[in-house]
């Protein structure tokens, strides 16, 4: 399986098990969940499984960066019929997003080192909220997909 199919494969599995109301997050509940990732990174070192989860976060933050995040409104039944009506439209920006990123890892061949990995964390913790652009979370996908790459 290439690349690109197995992170798409991991995105329709954690849709599977999560849903998709990760769709109502803002951009700072991503960097929130990057930071998290740092923290388990810190203490036990980047796996193939925290990669993994860096990748999906960076794809969810860049989804609804360029579609917009869904406002909660509604009652969960409507939310949850809008959040299913959308799915092909997230599903088609997810493999683009993938394509692009992939296309500018491609200088990437070897396995990144922790610290190079880890300085994208340190940008995050390091800015404001109202400065948080997707050309970070864009950054930290690029990277990751990297590692990744390198370990498949």
């Amino acid at each position: 399986m290439d690349i690109q199919s197995y992170i798409l494969q991991q995105f329709e599995q954690n849709i599977e098990r999560e849903g998709a109301f990760w769709r109502i997050a803002r951009l700072d509940t991503f960097v929130d969940l990057l930071m998290l990732q740092a923290g388990k990174a810190s203490k036990k070192g980047i796996d193939d499984r925290l990669a993994m989860e860096v990748v999906l976060i960076a794809i969810k933050a860049l989804v609804n960066g360029k579609l917009g995040a869904k406002d909660y409104t509604t009652e969960y039944k409507q939310l949850n019929k809008e959040l299913f009506e959308e799915l092909e439209v997230v599903r088609a920006e997810v493999k683009h997003i993938v394509a692009d990123a992939l296309s500018k890892s491609g200088a990437s061949t070897g396995a990144l080192p922790l610290s190079d990995d880890l300085n994208y964390f340190k940008v995050l913790n390091n800015l404001e909220i109202e400065n948080y652009s997707l050309d970070i979370f864009e950054n930290i996908l690029v990277t990751f997909l990297g590692y990744i790459k390198s370990k498949k």
